[in-house]
């Protein structure tokens, strides 16, 4: 018997790590992101005058940088409070599947506007395609975790 419980302790330590780990480098993309929003005219002003785009580029570069902004903000804060509340042990609850719900939300919302942008830089292609398909993921993991949800509310109501 405390070899199972020596074993399933174990597992907990490593996912207690693991989301230690992910928390780690959400906040290093988080400061990466803040870094972003100051650099971003610099930068996209300085791509342009390297590839021989025109100021017009630079302008929608930067348009859709800041117009995609706030959604990116939005999975950065509830991918944290997810995982703060999985480092709790809070894992199959509303709350939960309302982050998930954000998220999901929030890369539906990039997807046109990079397709917009796509009439200035085909590179913007592949980040719609991808949001589209983040959108996808995460709502299947946001079905996966309401289930989740009924399944422990019975639970909870036959103990």
């Amino acid at each position: 018997m405390d070899v199972f419980l020596w074993q399933g302790d174990d597992k907990m330590k490593k996912s207690h790590k693991s989301i230690q780990l992910t928390k780690i480098y959400i906040i290093i993309l988080a400061v990466g992101f803040v870094a972003l929003l100051f650099l971003a005219p610099v930068a996209s002003f300085w791509y342009c005058d390297m590839t021989g785009k025109g100021d017009l580029a630079a302008k929608v570069l930067m348009s859709v940088f800041y117009i995609c902004s706030p959604a990116a903000a939005v999975v950065i804060v509830s991918a944290l409070k997810m995982l703060n509340n999985m480092m709790n042990g809070e894992f199959f609850t509303e709350i939960n599947t309302r982050h998930l719900s954000r998220m999901s939300l929030s890369c539906i919302f990039v997807a046109p506007v990079c397709i917009v942008g796509c009439f200035w830089f085909y590179g913007f292609m592949p980040i719609a395609v991808s949001a589209i398909f983040m959108f996808l993921i995460l709502r299947i993991i946001k079905n996966v975790f309401e289930y989740g949800c009924e399944i422990k509310e019975e639970n909870d109501l036959m103990v």
